[in-house]
């Protein structure tokens, strides 16, 4: 951990499922949210041999592929609640005029 360094207020986005994740590890480790996201960067390293085997990494993306599959279809039953609230609108319109 880099303490000696003045911070830097800095804003991401994230996806929700990320959130919550970041929100249990924060809670199970008794720290900040924060502190869990510099431990993340700090423990990242670019250039460092992929050690993963296979079924962790098959794990890992049909993990990736469930969360991206629930936010899709969370994001396509909003998208139906306001079409369906824009006809009702429209029609609630068209009889009053």
């Amino acid at each position: 951990m880099q303490q000696a360094q003045k911070m830097v207020r800095k804003q991401y986005s994230i996806y929700p499922s990320q959130a919550e994740k970041l929100r249990l590890l924060a809670e199970q480790q008794n720290i900040s949210a924060a502190e869990v996201l510099r431990q993340a960067i700090d423990a990242f390293d670019p250039h460092a041999v992929n050690d993963m085997s296979e079924p962790e990494l098959l794990a890992l993306a049909r993990s990736r592929i469930k969360e991206a599959i629930a936010e899709t279809i969370a994001t396509r039953k909003r998208a139906e609640m306001t079409l369906d609230e824009i006809e009702k609108r429209q029609t609630a319109q068209r009889k009053v005029a």
